[in-house]
């Protein structure tokens, strides 16, 4: 009563902890499944959190609600699940909106250390990525990026590592100076690291993981009429063409080489 998965299963759902997410093709099953995780969550002494709880509609004309013990669940386009924003149109806009406000506040958080001088500037380099950089990079593994998103990304950090070396207009230094001053790289580099260290240790799972059924999977039905969107998928593949990989297959040999694997990620910047 789930998703079709592959050939012979399907995915019916995808748990963490005590966050639960329930998949169907059809509203009835969906219904269904709903209704007997509350009676079953009830019978342990478990409630589900309605006001917690929302559905989000991919591609259907379905309209019906989805109820719980008789209150019915917000139908919603995004959410946050896990930290990340998910938006029923697959992109990752609104995950790296949020992600920018959040390094924007941690960054004005810390701006006493920015303006102290009792600290280096390689301390100081050395601080904002390990509490900014991290928090704006937190999930970049499944971003789907486009050339204004990495704008926004790079600008954000630029501006930050200015503000920090106190270099202002009508002062000037190149991004590439830049870089080479704070020994660091731009954020959208970053993240295709981390997208493809991901991977790495994606391809060197088990052949039957759900991650990696994932990474070729194909959602039954027919697409919206137009030009197709990109995606995460079509991103990393055309990155993996530039690379050098034919197919998946390939990439996984190489990834098979936790040795050889880091080197490839170490040339990145140049390859892409």
């Amino acid at each position: 009563r789930g998703i079709r998965w592959n050939f012979t299963t399907t995915l019916e759902d995808l748990d963490y902890a005590d966050d639960i997410v329930l998949l169907s093709s059809r509203h009835q099953d969906l219904q269904d499944k709903t209704t007997r995780l509350s009676s079953i969550a009830q019978s342990v002494g478990l409630h589900v959190n309605t006001g917690k709880t929302n559905v989000m509609r991919l591609n259907t004309k379905q309209h019906h609600q989805v109820n719980i013990d008789g209150n019915e669940i917000k139908d919603v386009n995004t959410f946050v699940y896990l930290g990340a924003v998910l938006d029923n149109e697959g992109g990752s806009e609104g995950d790296i909106k949020r992600r920018l406000t959040q390094a924007r506040t941690t960054y004005a958080m810390l701006r006493p250390v920015w303006r102290s001088t009792s600290f280096s500037r390689r301390t100081k380099i050395n601080i904002f990525n390990s509490n900014v950089m991290s928090v704006l990079l937190y999930c970049s593994e499944m971003w789907r990026i486009t050339a204004k998103d990495e704008d926004k990304l790079d600008v954000f950090q630029r501006t930050c590592l200015r503000r920090i070396l106190k270099i202002y207009w009508p002062t000037t230094i190149s991004n590439e100076d830049l870089y080479n001053v704070t020994q660091t790289t731009s954020v959208s580099n970053m993240a295709r690291i981390r997208r493809w260290r991901w991977i790495g240790h994606l391809l060197r799972r088990d052949k039957d993981s759900n991650m990696r059924v994932a990474l070729t999977w194909a959602p039954e039905g027919k697409r919206r009429q137009g030009r197709p969107k990109n995606t995460w998928r079509r991103t990393v593949e055309n990155e993996r063409k530039k690379l050098g990989w034919s197919s998946w297959r390939e990439t996984e040999i190489q990834a098979s080489d936790r040795k050889r694997w880091k080197n490839i990620l170490f040339s990145l910047k140049l390859q892409l």
